[in-house]
């Protein structure tokens, strides 16, 4: 009979939860918001640098990834998908990260030529300031205001006016009083805006505005902006042994604090056209495919990444993983730390390339949900009125996860290639019959199709001025005021004044 010992070995099995490390969201947002192109220079750059980073074939498959799903426009819940992946809800913190993260590449990639370029708009600091301001809670005199504002903006992202200038000018011009304090309240709400440092009057205070955020949580950058806020002159001399005094702190410190400085953008209108109505050629990759298919009566969605597929190398994960001796020489401890460090960027790469396919894929659907009579009938017209935190909810996302997904990322359908904010549009409630209750919300690109409507069937020897065509679109049901029949005329069709119209016709 054997002995008792006290042990026993039993087996069973059970549930747990495990939280897997995933990258910051401060990473997730700077991939997110890269183009295609931008992603390509990012991946090859990380491939030359990294070599735990391989791809998992010699040469990329220009149609890999290329899978089509079936989409009928009603399916709400496939935008709800969770890829176990939660703190991308946040993006309000641009906290500094690694300088391998964040260059911006500007070379295109390799397949590029299978493209035609196209001549797209390319998006103004204007329409891109005017379009956050659209999705906050304001009144219309503050509306007024941030247009004003923004209008004042100057390509380099600094407020070349002041407050009571502001005021000045849209007293003169709008013969509405608004005070010094109001205008300055809305220029606040802008300088909260994306870009950071926006609006700010000069390039001190636009550092101060970025770094704002971060002082509380990183002792470098308090640092920082104390040394903006009150040494920017020996900053910008580089008398760095008087602000290493003056700071009191050492060579090292003081290195973190200047490396920290470099990385904010001293131009944050950078990047964005100066005209509101230039246009210019060039390539663009889009990155999905939506069709409509008559027989099936559904949306097609194709994924055109073209990405690599990427893998850690497996050398580099048995390195990396071997449990080395204690007496091994300090040398070889620090070469397994460093290939450590490889294979961790090459894991955090990989993951958040799958975050970026994911989110962009959801935000897609959920863009076709809401404009499928405009794929079906590829007329402007049909585009229902929608916004970023419209379709946040159907992603899975915070709005300002939406509005990085939508920068620079295009659509191909078979009127060409859309940006994806061309999906977005505000909407104005009209009235469509006799009834009080008869009412439809449309979108303001249904209203500017009428008035270009309009203006091309006019009397070209007397053309319509802007108060007769604000006429005519509220004879429509369009309640329009003829100041945005102005901004529309001006700034979406690109089109002069009435006198400018004019035509000296010759009749038979």
């Amino acid at each position: 009979m054997a002995a008792k010992t006290g042990f026993e070995q039993t087996q069973k099995m059970e549930q747990t939860q495990r939280q897997v490390a995933l990258p910051s969201t401060i990473l997730v947002g700077q991939m997110l918001e890269k183009s295609f192109e931008e992603a390509v220079q990012y991946v090859n750059d990380e491939l030359d640098k990294n070599p735990a980073l391989e791809m998992s074939s010699p040469e990329p498959e220009p149609n890999k990834g290329n899978e089509s799903e079936s989409f009928d426009g009603n399916d709400s819940t496939k935008g709800n998908d969770n890829n176990d992946y939660d703190p991308r809800n946040d993006y309000r913190n641009d906290d500094d990260a690694p300088a391998y993260l964040t260059r911006q590449g500007n070379q295109r990639g390799s397949d590029d030529e299978v493209y035609v370029p196209e001549v797209v708009e390319e998006e103004s600091l204007y329409d891109h300031l005017t379009e956050q301001l659209n999705q906050l809670e304001l009144t219309p005199q503050q509306r007024l205001i941030g247009d004003y504002v923004i209008g004042n903006i100057d390509g380099n992202g600094y407020l070349s006016r002041s407050a009571y200038d502001i005021s000045y000018d849209i007293l003169s011009r709008e013969s509405i009083d608004v005070s010094e304090e109001q205008v300055q309240a809305v220029i606040e709400i802008i300088k909260t805006l994306d870009p950071a440092g926006i609006a700010a009057a000069n390039l001190r205070e636009s550092l101060l505005i970025q770094l704002r955020p971060r002082i509380a949580s990183d002792p470098t950058s308090a640092l920082a902006y104390k040394a903006v806020d009150r040494y920017i002159d020996d900053i910008g001399n580089r008398h760095f042994d008087r602000l290493r005094r003056a700071l009191r702190i050492d060579d090292a410190t003081l290195a973190d604090v200047m490396q920290t400085i470099r990385h904010l953008n001293p131009y944050p209108g950078a990047g964005f056209t100066s005209d509101r109505t230039v246009q210019h050629a060039i390539t663009v990759n889009p990155d999905f495919r939506v069709e409509y298919n008559e027989e099936s009566n559904e949306l097609e969605i194709t994924s055109l990444n073209r990405l690599p597929e990427l893998q850690v190398s497996e050398s580099y994960k048995v390195a990396s993983a071997t449990r080395l001796p204690r007496n091994i020489a300090k040398s070889e401890k620090s070469q397994q730390k460093l290939t450590r460090n490889y294979v961790t960027r090459a894991e955090e790469l990989i993951t958040l390339l799958k975050i970026r396919q994911d989110t962009l894929l959801r935000v897609v659907r959920a863009i076709a949900l809401k404009q499928k009579d405009y794929f079906i009938t590829l007329d402007e017209a049909q585009l229902r009125p929608l916004t970023l935190s419209d379709i946040a909810p159907i992603v899975g996302s915070d709005v300002s996860v939406i509005s990085r997904a939508t920068k620079g990322k295009y659509i191909e359908t078979r009127a060409g290639c859309k940006p994806f904010k061309f999906f977005f549009t505000e909407g104005m409630v009209v009235k469509k019959g006799d009834s009080d209750n008869d009412v439809e919300e449309v979108s303001t690109r249904e209203i500017i199709k009428a008035l270009k409507t309009l203006i091309d069937n006019e009397d070209k020897s007397k053309p319509l001025t802007d108060q007769q065509l604000t006429d005519q679109l509220n004879e429509m049901g369009y309640p329009i005021k003829r100041r945005t029949v102005a901004k529309y005329r001006e700034e979406r069709l690109n089109t002069p004044v009435a006198r400018q119209r004019k035509e000296h016709i010759v009749k038979n």
